[in-house]
């Protein structure tokens, strides 16, 4: 995958991680993925924003957790970014689609402009604009970013919303089990999915997918630095295989190794 300089408005462009443990983090993930890891410093706080790179190009980062978050119990998580390039502008249109706006927009360093938003079913997000970082700069490779999807607990609702914020279309299919996929699509190509939860009481949130090379080795590799897996390789015609991990310290993501082209 060529190396990526600008991310279409819209489009899934970067996850990092709020972590109890960033030392035990960086451990797992640097043994999981083999990334590289430049440590920038937070200011005056002590703490560090762990910039995760595969050849010198970055794919994700992580930091601690905000002592706000940790005094409320919040797990640790993967966040999810998607581009847009007015951000005040885009937040207001959240705002009015339905969506609460639980912080900014503000500037990140002269990195870029954010707001993390949560949407009408609950799921937390986040938009960013670009300054000098893009985001992720490489993508749909072994050990970068590849796939993000939603579960929502009214997909009617999370239609609604996204589409009215995003300019989103969708196409839904079934999954086999009587309820249905959807793929979401900015000028016919694939963003995100949304998907129904799986059990009664499966909240809304984001879930970050990492491309493989090989999904039962990196499942095996999760699981012998310490992982708990949720679900191990599974196949799913036409797509691929891919499994569902919580690292050492709970946060949840997906590996997937996508099927050959033909």
């Amino acid at each position: 995958m060529p190396e990526i300089s600008k991310h279409v408005e819209t489009m899934y462009s970067y996850a990092d991680l709020a972590t109890t443990d960033l030392r035990g983090a960086i451990d797992f993930y640097t043994g999981l993925f083999g990334w590289d890891v430049d440590e920038v410093p937070l200011g005056e706080s002590g703490q560090v924003y762990a910039i995760f790179k595969k050849n010198g190009k970055t794919t994700a980062a992580a930091a601690d957790q905000q002592p706000q978050q940790r005094e409320a119990g919040v797990p640790p998580m993967w966040n999810t970014y998607f581009t847009v390039y007015d951000v005040d502008n885009r937040t207001k249109e959240a705002e009015r689609a339905g969506g609460t706006i639980h912080a900014g927009p503000f500037d990140v360093f002269d990195n870029g402009r954010m707001s993390v938003i949560q949407d009408p079913n609950g799921a937390f997000f986040s938009i960013w604009q670009p300054a000098t970082s893009i985001g992720a700069e490489v993508m749909h490779e072994h050990g970068a970013l590849t796939w993000t999807e939603s579960v929502q607990t009214d997909i009617e609702k999370g239609r609604a919303f996204y589409g009215e914020l995003f300019g989103w279309d969708f196409d839904s299919m079934g999954m086999g089990d009587g309820k249905t996929y959807t793929v979401c699509k900015k000028d016919d190509v694939n963003v995100c999915g949304l998907m129904e939860p799986l059990g009664p009481d499966m909240p809304s949130f984001w879930l970050n997918y990492f491309a493989v090379d090989d999904c039962g080795a990196a499942v095996a590799a999760a699981r012998d630095l310490g992982a708990q897996i949720m679900r191990d390789a599974t196949p799913i015609p036409g797509v691929g295989t891919f499994g569902l991990i919580n690292d050492p310290q709970g946060a949840g993501f997906g590996v997937l190794q996508g099927e050959p082209a033909s």
